[in-house]
């Protein structure tokens, strides 16, 4: 006979979740669900709208099925069984106390000591994360007025490149500090790449595997669509001169 104002879900456990949505569904006048952008997996865009789509399956399939697809699934849990009176919460990365990930803390941690710190990717890189206090106080604003709907949590407020996040952390270091950048793909770019162009044999042996993992990755995932591809390609191909050389209109 109890009711309750809000349910606040964080479970990634799809039977936890339809089970608390069909016992709750008539004594809660609201069910928040904390949910992730990782429902946005692999994150091929930007300026991603709450209401775009996501993944609810797993291509190839996957037992059990990856944390953003459990997520997304669970979101559509909470909607079908709340409808008005569902919030759905995606947080990013989210730092602050009783963060044990360290994706967050190395940084100013490792800043602290001072000397050369390798750091992977391009300067140009973005970042962002979310304090769990400033999560706790907006999950709460929205409770207080009565707010439904889905909801990409992240910050800072204004963009902020890796640069920028590691020299506002300059301060903390002990002693001089220096960056040593490492673009993620720079091992891709090969130092005869020219030679590469005139004799493919002379590729690196490495980019090689990783490029035909690549390809394999890729057959694999869209197999299925082979006939499709071929009627494209012969669509296509119907529709262009093949020596044709004008500039296009």
């Amino acid at each position: 006979g109890k009711r309750w104002d809000v349910v606040i879900d964080t479970a990634t456990n799809l039977t936890w979740t339809r089970e608390a949505v069909a016992a709750l569904r008539g004594s809660a006048t609201r069910y928040m669900y904390v949910s992730s952008t990782g429902v946005f997996f692999p994150y091929r865009t930007v300026d991603i709208p709450e209401n775009g789509p996501v993944p609810l399956a797993d291509t190839p399939a996957q037992d059990p099925p990856s944390y953003g697809v459990l997520k997304a699934q669970s979101e559509q849990l909470v909607r079908n069984g709340f409808p008005g009176r569902d919030l759905i919460i995606r947080p990013g990365y989210i730092v602050g106390p009783g963060d044990t990930s360290d994706r967050f803390t190395y940084w100013p941690m490792r800043i602290a000591r001072g000397g050369e710190i390798p750091v992977p990717g391009r300067k140009r890189d973005t970042v962002q994360y979310v304090d769990v206090r400033d999560l706790a106080e907006f999950m709460v604003h929205l409770i207080d007025d009565d707010a439904a709907g889905t909801f990409n949590v992240t910050g800072p407020a204004t963009q902020q490149t890796f640069e920028q996040f590691l020299e506002t952390l300059r301060p903390l270091a002990a002693t001089p500090v220096s960056y040593i950048w490492m673009d993620d793909y720079a091992w891709l770019k090969d130092a005869n790449w020219q030679e590469v162009l005139r004799d493919p044999s002379l590729l690196d042996p490495d980019i090689r595997a990783y490029l035909e993992a690549e390809n394999a990755f890729t057959d694999n995932v869209l197999g299925r669509t082979e006939a499709l591809q071929k009627i494209l390609v012969k669509e296509m191909r119907g529709r262009i001169k093949e020596d044709d050389s004008s500039v296009p209109a």
